[in-house]
C-alpha cells in the first residue's frame, strides 16, 4: 500500500512541477538562442543580461515552488478533507510520512536534475568548456588538498546534503502538523 501512496504522490508532484521544470529548461535554451546573435551593441548587452537574470530568477523560483509544493501537499494531504480519505487507508501515520518524504527527496532531486539541464544548456559552447576546465582544475587541486582521501569526503559531502534535505522537509512537515493543535489559524 506504502507504494501506491508513493505513486500517487508522483504524480501529483509531476502534475503540479513538471511545467514549471520544462519552462526552467525552455529558459535556458532561450538564454542559448540569445547568445547565437552576439554582437557589441548595448542592446544585446541589456537583452543577454535580462535573460541571465530572468533565468537565475526562474531557479530560485523553482526551488521555492519545490518546497512550497512539498508542505502543502502534506499539508492538504493529511489535514484537509483528504485527509479523512487518507487516514482510512491500511496504513501507518509513520508510513504516510515515509511514503511523503521519500517522494519529496526525489522531488528536489528531479528539480535539480532539470536545473542542471538548463544550465548545461544555457552554457552550451565555449562558456561550458570553460566552465569544465575550471571545474577540472578545482577537482584536481580538491584531490591534492585531500591527500587522496577525496572519495571519503565526497561521500560525507553526498550524505551531508541528504540528511540536510531530509531535514529540512522534516521540520517543515513539523510546523504543519504543530499548526493544527492551534484553534485559530491552523494553516499559517
Amino acid at each position: 500500500m506504502v507504494g501506491k501512496l508513493m505513486k500517487y504522490e508522483i504524480q501529483s508532484y509531476f502534475r503540479k512541477l513538471f511545467p514549471f521544470q520544462l519552462i526552467i529548461i525552455g529558459i535556458g535554451v532561450l538564454t542559448r538562442i540569445i547568445q547565437f546573435f552576439e554582437a557589441d551593441t548595448e542592446v544585446y548587452d541589456i537583452v543577454l543580461s535580462s535573460s541571465i537574470f530572468m533565468y537565475v530568477i526562474s531557479c530560485v523560483f523553482l526551488y521555492f515552488m519545490t518546497l512550497w509544493f512539498v508542505v502543502s501537499r502534506f499539508y492538504t494531504n493529511l489535514f484537509k478533507r483528504e485527509g479523512y480519505l487518507s487516514f482510512t487507508l491500511p496504513v501507518t501515520t509513520g508510513q504516510h510520512i515515509f511514503a511523503k518524504l521519500t517522494v519529496a527527496v526525489g522531488v528536489f532531486f528531479v528539480t535539480a536534475a532539470a536545473t542542471v539541464i538548463s544550465m548545461v544548456i544555457a552554457m552550451a559552447g565555449e562558456v561550458l568548456v570553460e566552465v569544465i576546465k575550471a571545474g577540472n582544475y578545482l577537482l584536481n587541486r580538491l584531490i591534492e588538498w585531500t591527500s587522496g582521501n577525496f572519495a571519503l569526503y565526497l561521500v560525507e559531502f553526498i550524505v551531508a546534503v541528504l540528511l540536510s534535505l531530509i531535514t529540512e522537509i522534516l521540520l517543515f512537515y513539523a510546523c504543519a502538523a504543530l499548526g493544527q493543535l492551534s484553534k485559530k489559524n491552523r494553516g499559517l
